[in-house]
């Protein structure tokens, strides 16, 4: 019997998001393995000179979290996007993965965002 997966697109806004926001993503309703296999974030206004996108199966408060992608820091003004990322995890018990661009500073950051994933 052969594993078969289905490419799954999840965008979106991220507004007013601050150094520790985290959004939750979610990918199914049951929890599942995933692989990241592209991110983009374009950046869209607010304080901050800079951002550091990541990617994790916990909203950056529990002690549990995972981390699927952690990206370079990108200057505001320029777009993020990396494919072949090979971020394999698994989802939590309810299906979903959370996002956090990172901004270094400020609290009214506007991000958005593409995230391809591979579900199994």
């Amino acid at each position: 019997m052969s594993q078969s997966w289905s490419p799954l697109l999840i965008e979106g806004t991220l507004g007013l998001q601050g150094t520790a926001t985290y959004t939750e993503l979610t990918v199914d309703d049951k929890k599942r393995y995933v692989r990241i296999q592209r991110l983009i974030i374009v950046p869209g206004g607010g304080a901050a000179a800079s951002y550091n996108p990541l990617v994790t199966t916990g909203d950056g408060v529990s002690a549990s979290i995972g981390v699927l992608y952690a990206g370079a820091s990108t200057l505001i003004g320029v777009n993020f996007d990396v494919t072949d990322i090979e971020g394999w995890g698994v989802t939590d018990n309810n299906g979903s993965l959370w996002i956090a661009p990172r901004p270094n500073t400020g609290s009214n950051n506007l991000f958005t965002y593409q995230l391809y994933l591979e579900v199994f």
